[in-house]
């Protein structure tokens, strides 16, 4: 079917501060069920709607650079943009709500329609689109081009245009149609759209420039839009094939198969890849996602607090709870912002129940010294038991030096009304609104991707004994044009060619974007022969920032590993979310000093003991995981998909049973002697502080110092100490002279501190200095061990090749008990291949991770088990081929599961505990299935042998 054009809706030209809030815009006559529809809002740039209209996505908000002013009169643009597809059940109009304010806070001008195509592809009509804005006043203005890879698109072009006098239009393509051409009716706004009329070849189209008759005062915005039609009839979707071993990832032989992807749910996922080449700011403010603390505080009335009960991401997000008094809020720290820059406020609200008031996103602006200017905002009605999305633009106005976002309710609600929120961000978005900004900070590279996209994160191996490792990413970019030559000073990101650069890569299907990686560049190789003119890039995931986080602390006790890999982030400065389990392993003492940031979560997830492990998921969310996580989160206990190979002498399609979900060639198998464990000796030191506080430094050198002259010294010992006493002249410190000495120490525990001294009236002669403290020095060293006498005499003995630093005794035992029930036998591990061959398979492509369970079934090897995912690689190819879906392949390394026997009293078996480990660490080691004796509390039966 060719893409026609319907029918354009009459215009809504209102004075909405006559007429009101509530307006209507009239659908296009005959549109049809399938039809595409585009909906055009303008306004100048006083106003705005107040919420989006249910049922259609927003496209673009778009307006022109500066502030509107009342005198001189100044006016941009403001324009937004939204589409659907009709599903026959629109009626005639749409509703839309409009502010009402008067000048000078807002001209409530107005100008809207609608218009519609039939023909366009029902699961994805868009197939690309662009936009540029423009203070100019002449009346020529060019469209930005479009380079459309599909054959037959419609190219369709709008023109918004501010001035002293409604204007009309004309286009520069003879070929073209103009579909409207109209104006607000008060002598300020004026609008034109255009369509190729026609289906155009693949590749660049002509650029299209429409003319104004009259200048534009107050600027223009265009725009570009090509419309795509449907994938044709017989197109291929991507079939299981054969594959060659690499590693741990497969270049699979794409077979095609009847059925187009056009045409299940979700249509083709949109592959989404960007480089932030020029290092945009992320949000304004601190802590928008509420994962640390501080950076919120609650006004009029209201309460505020971190919640873990829900959160949109991450594990934390803001709670406001409603006073009494009207406009209860809370807001964030302030944060510069410079006037007549445009800004977005942005988040999510969840409320409980129905909210009598609006609630939104406001921004207060200050001066420079913290005078308050004025307040912005955007209010709207959120619903029940969901999360809500919402956004403001605000121009800073004259004099603006900081502003904080909020939090906001309008009105007054009534006390007791709890609202969450999360992800709430200030963003500067004159810095982000370059059409080429996209997955968040970053420009699209997506189109000039000419290799396999490959992507792994995870452990280092298919093992749960395994580290963590830093996740990878890599692929090759086109550079024929020389963009990425960073000695090329005629490319646009001359200068930006820089290493460490944050790349983000995303898919988009089914209405759900799927996070695939977040990282930085590592290597950057650019090939300039004749037949390769290519640039080979490879990226390192956020947890190798940590390798570069070099760490001093304090001294923390009796703290779980949970906590303390908490404590490392904020130490190392991290500013992503974090998903983090509370942890088993209590550390009695614990500190770090000359290590770094990735070292120190190593050894907590070490001394939590498998199958604990760390890693960042696609999302750039930090993730720890106790050893107790997959007895307790739902998707390790129950298997999340079963995958099936068949028989190799099966005729049958993949020898799968008809729907199972199959296995891709090629299927590995390892079965090795080397992973097999039978013996674990921790050696455990026990610390305790000294009774009394005794030297721990001495500086016997002579210093002299001028008045107001200060010293640094580096306090540092063997052993860590705690409850350091800041010296003390006379008693701790030699010193003569007129002067006074100002002593200041930087903390009073660790294994190092900073020891500040200073002249204070006078100089100041030291000839010796001293820091007193109670040393934690090692009392005793337990040695915890323990052995499999059968597996040594089957397989020889095999030592555990890891230790347990922050482990104490009871918690070593427990580990060398789980290492011995997993690994004194055999575990063998799998690397199974998923193809995205269809939507269900699709869906496990994108979703499997780490720690997930499943059921793998390999007829021909006699496999019927359930495994733990490992480790996991995406493999992305064909990502820009026209009319053929890409192929997204996924390598899961898993380790068997163990066959373990659910009632913990059994004796006198392996596997299942007393004689061997701890009552079955597995299930006597989850609280809920044992029994507790006397404690009141929490019974722990011995030195914490039971529930730990």
């Amino acid at each position: 079917m060719a893409i026609a054009f319907r029918s354009a809706g009459a215009r809504l030209k209102a004075d909405t501060g006559l007429s009101g809030p509530n307006q209507s815009v009239a659908l296009p006559a005959g549109h049809v069920s399938g039809d595409y529809l585009l909906l055009f809002v303008l306004t100048d740039d006083n106003t705005n709607t107040a919420a989006d209209p249910a049922g259609w996505t927003r496209l673009a908000y778009l307006t022109t650079t500066g502030t509107a002013a009342q005198s001189p009169y100044y006016a941009p643009p403001r324009l937004k943009v939204y589409t659907r597809v009709d599903n026959g059940s629109l009626g005639a109009t749409v509703a839309l709500t409009f502010s009402t304010a008067l000048w000078p806070a807002g001209s409530p001008w107005v100008i809207a329609f609608t218009v519609a195509y039939s023909g366009t592809d029902p699961a994805a009509p868009l197939e690309r689109w662009n936009w540029i804005s423009t203070t100019s006043t002449a009346g020529a203005q060019a469209a930005p081009a479009l380079t459309t890879t599909n054959a037959n698109d419609w190219l369709v072009t709008f023109r918004a245009a501010s001035a002293f006098a409604d204007t009309s239009f004309t286009d520069s393509v003879g070929t073209d149609v103009e579909r409207v051409d109209d104006n607000d009716g008060f002598g300020e706004l004026s609008l034109a759209l255009y369509d190729s009329n026609a289906a155009l070849a693949a590749g660049a189209q002509t650029v299209r420039t429409t003319t104004a008759g009259r200048p534009t005062d107050y600027g223009s915005i265009s725009i570009s839009l090509a419309l795509k039609p449907p994938a044709p009839v017989g197109s291929t979707t991507a079939g299981a094939g054969e594959g060659d071993v690499t590693a741990t990832a497969y270049a699979p032989t794409v077979q095609a198969q009847d059925g187009p992807w056009a045409l299940c749910n979700g249509g083709l996922p949109d592959y989404q890849v960007a480089i932030d080449w020029d290092g945009l700011p992320g949000p304004l403010n601190s802590n928008p996602d509420f994962e640390n603390p501080g950076g919120w505080t609650a006004y009029n009335g209201a309460t505020f607090a971190r919640s873990q009960v829900r959160a949109y991401s991450g594990v934390w997000s803001g709670l406001l709870t409603t006073g009494a008094g009207g406009g209860p809020h809370i807001e964030s720290d302030k944060t510069p912002v410079v006037a007549g820059r445009l800004y977005r406020a942005s988040g999510r609200v969840w409320a409980e129940s129905p909210f009598p008031a609006g609630v939104g996103f406001s921004v207060n602006f200050y001066d420079a010294g913290g005078g308050y200017l004025t307040t912005f905002s955007n209010f709207f009605v959120p619903p029940v038991g969901a999360w809500q999305y919402a956004d403001g633009f605000f121009p800073a106005p004259a004099g603006a030096a900081l502003a904080g976002i909020l939090l906001d309710t309008s009105g007054t609600p009534g006390a007791g009304l709890r609202i969450w929120g999360d992800g709430i961000r200030l963003d500067d978005w004159n810095a982000l609104s370059d059409p080429a900004q996209v997955v968040g900070q970053g420009e699209d590279v997506t189109d000039d991707i000419v290799s396999d996209i490959s992507l792994t994160y995870g452990r280092d191996q298919a093992r749960q004994l395994a580290p963590a490792a830093v996740g990878t990413a890599s692929f090759t970019l086109n550079n024929v044009t020389r963009r990425y030559s960073p000695e090329n000073t005629a490319s646009p990101l001359s200068g930006n060619l820089d290493p460490a650069r944050t790349m983000r890569a995303l898919v988009t299907w089914g209405g759900l974007t799927y996070p695939l990686f977040r990282g930085r560049i590592d290597d950057f190789t650019v090939k300039a022969d004749f037949g390769d003119r290519t640039v080979d890039l490879t990226f390192l995931d956020r947890m190798n920032d940590l390798a570069g986080k070099n760490l001093s602390t304090g001294v923390y006790a009796s703290m779980r590993t949970g906590t303390l890999v908490n404590t490392v982030l904020d130490e190392a400065g991290w500013t992503g979310g974090r998903d983090i389990d509370l942890g088993a392993t209590v550390v009695r003492y614990w500190w770090a000093d000359g290590t770094d940031a990735l070292s120190a979560v190593n050894d907590l997830v070490k001394s939590e003991g498998p199958p604990a492990v760390a890693y960042v998921a696609p999302d750039g969310t930090f993730v720890f995981r106790d050893r107790h996580h997959r007895m307790l989160r739902q998707n390790s206990r129950t298997s999340t998909a079963t995958f099936h190979a068949g028989t190799l002498g099966d005729c049958t399609p993949d020898g799968v049973p008809e729907g199972a979900l199959s296995i891709a060639r090629p299927f590995v198998y390892a079965h090795g002697w080397k992973d097999i464990v039978n013996a674990v000796t921790f050696d455990v030191p026990s610390r305790a502080p000294t009774a009394t506080v005794q030297q721990v430094w001495q500086d016997t050198s002579t210093y002299t110092l001028g008045i107001g002259q200060s010293l640094d010294l580096t306090v540092s010992s063997s052993d860590p100490f705690m409850n350091a006493i800041t010296p003390v002249v006379g008693t701790d410190i030699t010193v003569s002279g007129p002067g006074v000495l100002s002593v200041l120490l930087s903390r009073t525990s660790g294994v190092s501190a900073k020891l500040t001294l200073q002249a204070v009236g006078g100089t100041v002669t030291v000839s010796s200095v001293q820091v007193r403290a109670q040393l934690l020095s090692v009392q005793q060293t337990y040695r915890v061990s323990m052995q499999d006498p059968g597996s040594i005499t089957r397989h020889g003995e095999r030592a555990y090749p890891s230790d347990a630093p922050w482990a104490g005794p009871q918690d070593a035992q427990a580990i060398a008990s789980t290492v011995l029930l997993h690994y004194a036998e055999r575990r063998p591990t799998v690397q199974i291949r998923l193809v995205s061959s269809d939507p269900a398979h699709f869906v496990q492509v994108l979703k499997r991770t780490v720690s997930d369970r499943v059921r793998i079934v390999n007829d021909e090897m006699g496999l019927a088990d359930d495994f733990f995912v490992e480790r996991v690689t995406h493999q992305v190819q064909r990502t820009g081929t026209t009319g053929r879906p890409p192929v997204h392949s996924v390598v899961l390394g898993c380790e068997k599961d163990l066959d373990v026997n659910p009632n913990p009293f059994t004796f006198d078996k392996r596997g299942a505990g007393f004689d061997q480990g701890v009552f079955d660490p597995l299930q006597a080691d989850d609280a809920s299935q044992v029994f507790i004796f006397d404690d009141p509390v929490q019974g722990q039966f011995d030195l914490g042998e039971f529930g730990t």
